[in-house]
């Protein structure tokens, strides 16, 4: 049976299907061999990390539970400091202005989606690779 979406068979061979793995997470090939994009595939994970906390830090606090809400919340503040720091380190790196990594970090947990949305939309392609 055909594949329709792949109709010439290019992802049946392994070293394409990695390739285009490698994309699809942040990473990026140069022509002296496949490195990867560090700082991209943290700013996403931890962009991820911050928006599920910030999700299980609410159902602490809908449950009452005091301790979870200290636990979580914890985990939570650290996350979004990390997010924070990662945001203003890359910012020029990826080519955002200073106003889009503001509002990334004062709208907390809706920025990171607005963070990673714009990853995924631009590729996760900082400047310098770009040319």
């Amino acid at each position: 049976m055909r594949n329709y979406s792949d109709p010439r068979g290019y992802l049946r061979h392994p070293s394409v299907r990695v390739e285009a793995a490698r994309r699809g997470f942040g990473l990026s090939s140069k022509k002296g061999g496949t490195t990867i994009n560090g700082s991209v595939a943290r700013l996403r994970l931890v962009s991820l990390l911050e928006t599920i906390s910030f999700l299980a830090l609410l159902t602490m606090m809908a449950s009452e539970s005091e301790a979870g809400v200290s636990v979580v919340g914890l985990v939570h503040g650290l996350l979004f400091l990390g997010y924070a720091v990662l945001v203003l380190s890359e910012r020029e790196e990826l080519g955002w202005t200073w106003t889009f990594a503001i509002v990334a970090i004062i709208t907390g947990p809706v920025g990171a989606i607005l963070v990673l949305e714009r990853l995924r939309r631009e590729g996760g392609i900082p400047r310098d690779e770009m040319s």
